[in-house]
């Protein structure tokens, strides 16, 4: 074994008594397909106290009757486990770290380390509806790595300090280690790590079907970058999927819109135009929409949670992360057959002006309209501005926006400004139902000036209103990539007034 596992720190008598059942294990795992058990082992809650499992390169070990919630930290308890990816070893191994609670109440969480420490991976549940977690990855090069073993509430522990992170309860447990021999595919689309090498994919929806990271020149470093070219106005759906290949990437995938290296030392990409990753919960969906407002190049890029701080101008330039299978699909959904007639509408001074309101007439206005359109584009945060005038005594004027009704899936929200752009109500019933107002009108005699009232319809999860003044695509627009929750909910909606 390496010679990591004998500067423990512990005490010769804390060891002791565990020497004759490691040096079994041991031997097995030497000689057979390693399958033996090991008594827990405490204190063995840092890197420095590691338990050693007794793998050593392509095997499995089984390690039973864990129990979580004892030694110096009974609280905040980690069992820390290392084994060892020898130079004889054949890479990359696929490594698969299971725990199993069976069923006694424990929620626990995996992380895996490099021999300096670095976290490679982590896993919450390892598939849905699970609460045991299951952790799987590639290795490729020899090293000591370090397996943690903490309850859920405490994924975020030191490894290098005992008692750290966050108090939960324990229980008892098993972990299985399992190392087997893998080889990753020879693709076609390598090297594709950098932007001029970018796999050009045209300049509409397409599939990626068994992509893979981890091959290549740069192994666990690798980034897939793929070109699109985009001839109007548009918007990108992104759905990055290991799932159907076992769960072993995380995956994190980027969108820029520049070929431009990023800058030092903040490393801030000013090209970035939307970003999605999991970077805890093991292996699971990525996603992300963003969209551009004119043509151009984007450039989709995926990578290993870990691996984020690359830049894809430059070779070689990022960090190890989870490598494995994948596949993508990215949707393009174009704005050239133009907007709705009544756009733009997207502030005050733009609003559509509906038929004023005289006694007995109209008595009902209804618009079919559309929430996505228009010059800022949903992702930008389209907005339908609309005013009233009320020619006649006080009345009682209904604001009715449908769309569950219509099977739209817009989720709507309503804002009513005052002749000053003040807001002075607001409304969503959420959930893609229909929002409503019934808005008083001012009693004003017939010879002053006409009132009028103004009313905005957005989608929910879309960026605020901000000034109803100015529309965005002035100085008060955001990044697209800053939004929360992605660009809003979008589409029809029926109107009645």
């Amino acid at each position: 074994m390496n010679s990591k596992f004998d500067e423990t720190g512990n005490a010769s008598g804390t060891r002791s008594r565990q020497a004759l059942s490691r040096v079994l294990c041991f031997v097995i795992a030497s000689l057979v397909t390693p399958e033996c058990l090991a008594v827990d082992d405490e204190p063995n809650d840092t890197l420095a106290m590691a338990t050693t499992s007794g793998l050593v390169g392509v095997g499995t070990m089984i390690l039973e009757d864990r129990l979580l919630g004892d030694g110096d930290w009974p609280e905040s308890d980690v069992d820390i486990y290392g084994f060892e990816i020898d130079e004889a070893t054949a890479l990359p191994v696929l490594l698969t770290i299971e725990v199993d609670s069976g069923g006694a109440g424990l929620d626990a969480y995996l992380r895996l380390f490099s021999g300096p420490g670095v976290e490679l991976a982590g896993n919450d549940d390892g598939a849905s509806g699970e609460v045991d977690p299951r952790l799987q990855t590639l290795l490729t090069a020899p090293d000591v790595y370090y397996v943690g073993v903490s309850t859920s509430g405490n994924p975020h522990y030191d490894p290098d300090v005992g008692g750290s992170g966050r108090p939960g309860a324990g229980g008892t447990y098993a972990v299985t280690f399992s190392v087997e021999p893998y080889k990753p595919p020879d693709s076609a689309l390598e090297p594709n790590d950098m932007i001029p090498a970018a796999t050009y994919t045209g300049c509409e929806s397409f599939a990626i079907a068994e992509g893979f990271i981890g091959d290549g020149d740069w192994g666990r470093e690798d980034v897939d970058i793929y070109r699109l070219i985009l001839t109007g106005s548009a918007r990108i759906d992104v759905v990055v999927d290991p799932q159907p290949y076992g769960s072993i990437l995380d995956p994190v995938v980027r969108l820029r819109n520049c070929e431009d290296a990023i800058s030092e030392p903040t490393f801030v990409d000013l090209c970035l135009v939307g970003a999605s990753e999991e970077t805890h919960g093991g292996a699971s969906l990525a996603e992300v929409s963003v969209g551009v407002l004119e043509a151009q190049d984007v450039y989709i890029m995926v990578s290993g949670s870990g691996n984020r701080r690359y830049d894809p101008a430059l070779p070689h330039s990022g960090e190890p992360g989870s490598v494995g299978y994948y596949d993508m699909t990215v949707t393009v959904t174009y704005y050239d057959d133009g907007p709705h007639a009544d756009e733009p509408n997207d502030s005050l001074a733009m609003s559509v002006h509906l038929p004023p309101f005289v006694a007995g007439r109209p008595e009902v206005i209804e618009i079919d309209a559309f929430l996505g359109d228009g010059p800022y584009a949903p992702f930008q945060g389209d907005r339908d501005f609309y005013e009233i005038t009320v020619i006649d005594e006080m009345r009682l004027v209904t604001i009715d926006v449908e769309t569950e009704t219509i099977g739209s899936d817009l989720d709507p929200v309503v804002f009513v400004y005052d002749s000053s752009a003040l807001v002075t109500h607001r409304d969503s019933w959420g959930g893609s139902a229909d929002a409503q107002f019934v808005l008083p009108m001012p009693c004003v005699p017939i010879l002053s000036r006409y009132p009028s009232g103004y009313f905005m319809v957005m989608g929910t999860k879309q960026r605020k209103p901000g000034d109803p003044i100015l529309p965005y695509g002035d100085e008060t627009i955001v990044p697209p990539h800053t939004l929360d929750d992605g660009p809003g909910s979008t589409g029809p909606y029926h109107l009645t007034v």
